[in-house]
């Protein structure tokens, strides 16, 4: 089964994902902050990681930047809910 991790700090939205997610048959695991994100990226190893892109501490392009630091090759998506265009952010991309 496909991993995904949900990395939001806004848990309604967390909670939409993960139901939508769950019913097309993906495993969901979610962190409301950058820093549990990493921790569960880390351990975890999903097969993909959708962020935000601003959330207090450490935000989504940062993540970004730490996974691809430590040689994680995971598809990582980072997007802004509140705004109509999305950034898609690859850890492989330099």
């Amino acid at each position: 089964m496909v991993r995904i991790l949900l990395i939001d700090d806004d848990i309604s939205l967390i909670d939409v994902l993960t139901m939508a997610f769950a019913d097309a048959g993906y495993e969901v695991t979610s962190a409301r902050d950058g820093v549990r994100g990493l921790a569960l990226a880390t351990s975890e190893k999903p097969d993909a990681i959708v962020s935000d892109i601003n959330m207090p501490g450490l935000d989504g392009f940062a993540l970004c930047r730490k996974l691809r630091r430590e040689g994680d090759a995971v598809d990582a998506g980072a997007d802004r809910a509140s705004s109509p265009t999305s950034a898609r952010v690859s850890p492989t991309a330099s």
